[in-house]
């Protein structure tokens, strides 16, 4: 079905739901661990950070503002989206890729590579309780550590891993968004829920 909404293009829907229960990279030596990943059943998303619904409960993001551990280093962040055709690039170079194994908290079906142009407009979601939009994005930067992971060379030095970190850079390793609702109740998101971009103008 045709959108609409004029300027919106659909790309997909929600395939992956999940927070971070503490951050992914730490330890001696420094590495990336996936461990603290959680696939969730559904997303409460305010302008604070994101909660994961699990077994009756609600779980923190490492990211939310209320985390006792937590760590944004990203002003305005709600959340954050990878898209399934960027898995696929990162399966292709490195091998295995799961989607979702980068920590994004959303990830949603996409049959091409989609840039933080494509969503300068923002990112609409289209929820049980109707549409929401989140904006403002910037591209989740790869650490070293994620790059290494990837590759699986854990002791790769900086110049090794240069060309690989700038291919996961520019969003193949996703996006951070903002929420521009900043009042009412946490926007629910859930697996199914149909996605579209849009670009500036």
């Amino acid at each position: 079905m045709p959108d609409t909404n004029p300027g919106w293009t659909p790309v997909g829907e929600i395939v992956v739901t999940q927070i971070q229960r503490d951050r992914l990279t730490g330890g001696e030596p420094n590495v990336y661990r996936p461990d603290p990943l959680l696939p969730v059943e559904q997303l409460a998303v305010t302008s604070a950070g994101v909660l994961g619904a699990l077994d009756g409960g609600w779980m923190l993001d490492v990211h939310h503002d209320d985390h006792p551990g937590g760590h944004r280093f990203t002003p305005d962040r709600a959340l954050s989206f990878g898209f399934t055709s960027h898995y696929d690039a990162m399966a292709d170079r490195f091998g295995a890729a799961p989607p979702g194994i980068a920590g994004e908290n959303v990830i949603v079906s996409a049959e091409r590579i989609v840039t933080q142009a494509d969503l300068a407009g923002g990112i609409r979601v289209s929820t049980s309780g109707g549409d929401v939009v989140f904006d403002g994005p910037k591209v989740a930067a790869p650490c070293a550590m994620f790059t290494r992971y990837l590759r699986g060379t854990p002791d790769a030095g900086f110049e090794e891993i240069a060309d690989d970190r700038a291919f996961l850079h520019g969003g193949i390793r996703g996006f951070v968004m903002r929420l521009d609702r900043r009042e009412g109740p946490a926007v629910v998101l859930r697996t199914g829920d149909p996605v579209a971009i849009r670009p500036a103008g």
